[in-house]
C-alpha cells in the first residue's frame, strides 16, 4: 500500500516533493526535540550537583564553625575563618546548636 501511494505521488512532482518534505520536517523536529530534552536534563543536572556542593560546603562551615565556638574561638574570628556571618555564628550558640543540621 505504500508502495501504491509513493507511486501515486511521484506522478505528480509538486505533490511527490511535498510529501517528501513533510517528511523530514516530521523527522528533523523529532531530532530537535530529543536533542533539547538531553540539553534540558543535562542542565538539570548540573544544576542539581552545583546546588548539593554548595549545600555540602555551607555544611561543611557550620561544623568548622561549631568546632571553632567550642574550643573558645570568638564569633569575630570564626566569621573571618568561614565566611559566615557573627549573626549566624551567634545563633549556633544561642540555640545550643551541636551540628550543623540541628
Amino acid at each position: 500500500m505504500t508502495l501504491e501511494h509513493f507511486d501515486e505521488l511521484s506522478i505528480d512532482e509538486k505533490f511527490f516533493y511535498a510529501a517528501l518534505s513533510r517528511k523530514m520536517w516530521k523527522r528533523e523536529c523529532k531530532a530537535l526535540a530529543k536533542e533539547s530534552m538531553e540539553k534540558g536534563i543535562k542542565k538539570g543536572i548540573a544544576k542539581g550537583i552545583a546546588k548539593g556542593k554548595a549545600k555540602g560546603e555551607e555544611k561543611k562551615q557550620k561544623e568548622i564553625a561549631l568546632r571553632m565556638l567550642k574550643t573558645g574561638f570568638t564569633p569575630a574570628d570564626i566569621s573571618k575563618a568561614t565566611g559566615l556571618s557573627e549573626q549566624e555564628i551567634a545563633s549556633f550558640n544561642q540555640s545550643g546548636l551541636t551540628s550543623p543540621d540541628d
